[in-house]
């Protein structure tokens, strides 16, 4: 139900099998009559291609939403963009992403500081792919089930761009675990607060992208926020240390063949 606004548009596009549905919803959304209000996104696409069918719903305008209600996004390809500009907030609620379904995230602050994001069945929770630095502040980042992924969104034309996601709390159920995505040091950012209740137990279960499993380690970033960081790849110390050993050989090498020729001339 949407108390207030304009509905937006909609299209469908045929791509030989699959169907696209593209859904721009510029509306407020709100709470009714002390009655919460919640968005569902969900349904089965054709088989296809993987990225040729989705179903897409985006939050856009400039005007907050201030729906309380559980916002669910349910289903393979099933994604819903949050785009609201000039500091509107998309979701005040708590958002539920599962089966593959994916938020993606296209400006900073789109989430109420007080929501909780949950994960489960390899859904995704992402910054947009879209240039721009980014920065986004929720109550907690729960994982429930399977594995959940959250992508810092970098692609070549924003590979400088610094983005950083800010937790009060990081829980992620027993069997479950969390798969962090394009993640570079320095760059990128995955805070949580020094008081979080399941940090401990959820850094057991965290993998970083390109960066050796089970080295995922917390560095002091702040007197209130852990920053979650990796080691690297076990391979890339062994590199590491063959060039310093190679480059250590050939240095010996000069000063023998130099002291030879020291001792030749005397």
């Amino acid at each position: 139900m949407i108390h207030s606004g304009t509905y937006g548009t909609g299209e469908f596009t045929e791509e030989g099998k699959p169907i696209n549905l593209a859904f721009s919803l510029s509306a407020v959304i709100q709470d009714h009559k002390g009655h919460k209000v919640g968005l569902t996104i969900a349904g089965k696409h054709p088989t296809g291609k993987r990225g040729q069918e989705r179903g897409i719903v985006a939050l856009d305008g400039d005007c907050s939403n201030t729906y309380t209600g559980d916002t669910i996004v349910d289903g393979a390809y099933n994604v819903l963009y949050l785009r609201k500009e000039s500091g509107a907030t998309a979701i005040a609620g708590n958002i539920y992403i599962t089966n593959r379904s994916a938020v993606s995230m296209f400006f900073s602050n789109q989430i109420s500081d007080s929501s909780k994001v949950v994960l489960s069945n390899r859904a995704t929770f992402m910054f947009s792919t879209s240039p721009g630095e980014r920065i986004e502040r929720i109550r907690e980042l729960i994982v429930e089930k399977g594995v959940g992924i959250f992508s810092f969104g970098h692609l070549e034309e924003s590979i400088n761009d610094k983005r950083t996601l800010i937790l009060d709390d990081l829980n992620i159920n027993n069997g479950a675990s969390l798969r962090i995505m394009r993640w570079e040091e320095g760059r990128d950012f995955l805070l949580v607060r020094k008081n979080s209740k399941h940090l401990a137990d959820a850094m057991k279960k965290i993998t970083i992208d390109g960066w050796a499993k089970n080295q995922v380690y917390l560095k002091d970033y702040d007197k209130d926020y852990w920053s979650i960081e990796a080691a690297p790849e076990p391979a890339t110390y062994g590199a590491l240390l063959s060039g310093l050993g190679l480059g250590l050989a050939v240095w010996r090498k000069r000063q023998k063949g130099r002291r030879t020729n020291e001792c030749a001339t005397k």
